[in-house]
């Protein structure tokens, strides 16, 4: 429990107890429950709700593809960005196998196309046709289990079949994992952070390249009007200080000659050779700042999408490869009706086992509707599919 949040804890608990002592509800409202769920999987509300799900996840397929070319094109921006050959090499490695990575990716997903067509002709068939067989009153519970045992082992066999999808996913979802791991064994080994820190040193030292360069250019001035012979022309004297400093304080000396301005001009002068170079630096400082700066906005912008893309991506291919479990929900809830078989006695618990039955035809046939939904939607005109040869 050390996950959950504070505000939580409490209803955590909440619901740990109430896991761990379920009520011991009557038949009646267990039947009312099923009959309730059933009229739900029934309803168009319903019906359109799970169907917009099915858009919304085909709509996130398409996302991740994208992503996947957004990345892409990241690594070969930061390639490029690099100077050193070695880090060039790394990063041309890691760049072929994300994209390697991508095509596995839009194959799975034609793949996943064909394991959902399989998926709904299985939940359309048991809930179409097997369901219904189990809730006859004149087949024996006998012949129930004999054909409930037959029925298994056939979508053992449709499952095994399908299972080559879910491993794919399995294998990408690891592959992606590894490669994240070696981008950042990359940034560590060559120290490709150190960028972020360089720009920080290079925005501390302009500012006080700029700081410096403003308080010379202010007592340049100050020198140049510092015996206050400008009166009734302040103005324009300090204007010209400013624009051409050591002409100003020349055209001073020569008016007024006769004072002792030795120190003064001596002043003036390395003040002004200073402000020269410091303004040097400054410009060299701003021209290796506009330099570097594309290069860490890459790299940050990679780790950033990098790490997006990782959640995306695990989001979906969790979803995608649930189409080959289909084949072992149904085994689970056959599994679990053929134990209720023995129990079946009376009038009452007759009708909740019909009710549950109900409930679970309804809402395969659902399945059986977002399974269709999804493959009118993954077609070649999808945008992962595009200039895609299907094998």
């Amino acid at each position: 429990m050390g996950d959950i949040l504070p505000e939580y804890k409490a209803y955590h608990e909440e619901l740990h107890r109430a896991i761990n002592n379920p009520p011991d509800l009557p038949s009646t409202d267990l039947r009312s429950a099923a009959d309730g769920i059933a009229t739900t999987a029934d309803s168009h509300a319903s019906e359109s709700e799970l169907l917009d799900e099915i858009n919304k996840m085909a709509g996130a397929a398409a996302e991740v593809d994208k992503s996947f070319g957004d990345v892409s094109k990241l690594f070969l921006n930061v390639r490029n960005g690099m100077s050193s050959p070695a880090v060039k090499a790394d990063m041309r490695k890691l760049e072929d196998r994300w994209n390697a990575h991508h095509q596995k990716y839009k194959s799975l997903l034609w793949r996943s196309r064909q394991v959902a067509g399989k998926a709904q002709a299985a939940a359309d068939d048991f809930a179409r046709d097997f369901v219904l067989f189990l809730g006859e009153d004149g087949e024996s519970i006998e012949v129930k289990k004999r054909e409930i045992h037959n029925y298994i082992e056939v979508l053992k066999k449709d499952e095994q079949a399908s299972e080559d999808m879910a491993q794919g996913f399995a294998d990408l979802r690891t592959n992606i994992v590894n490669l994240v791991a070696d981008w950042r064994g990359l940034v560590k080994k060559y120290n490709i952070d150190a960028i972020s820190a360089r720009i920080e040193k290079l925005k501390s030292e302009m500012d006080t390249l700029a700081h410096t360069l403003a308080d010379l250019n202010a007592k340049i001035s100050q020198l140049s009007i510092a015996l206050s012979m400008t009166w009734g022309f302040f103005g324009v004297i300090t204007s010209l200080c400013v624009f051409a400093p050591v002409w100003g304080f020349n055209t001073l000396i020569l008016q007024y000659g006769g004072y002792d301005y030795i120190q003064l001009w001596l002043d003036l002068n390395k003040a002004t050779k200073e402000r020269d170079d410091v303004s040097r630096k400054y410009v060299s400082k701003i021209i290796e700042y506009i330099l570097a700066l594309p290069e860490l906005l890459q790299v940050q912008e990679l780790q950033g999408t990098l790490q997006k893309s990782e959640g995306d991506i695990d989001n979906i291919i969790t979803r995608l490869a649930g189409f080959a479990k289909v084949w072992a929900m149904i085994r689970t809830d056959v599994q679990a009706i053929s134990e209720k078989l023995d129990y079946v006695v009376g009038t009452e618990s007759d009708r909740l086992f019909k009710s549950r039955l109900n409930s679970t035809a309804k809402l395969y046939a659902l399945l059986g509707k977002a399974l269709y939904r999804y493959q009118i939607i993954i077609t070649d005109s999808h945008p992962a599919f595009v200039g895609m040869v299907h094998q």
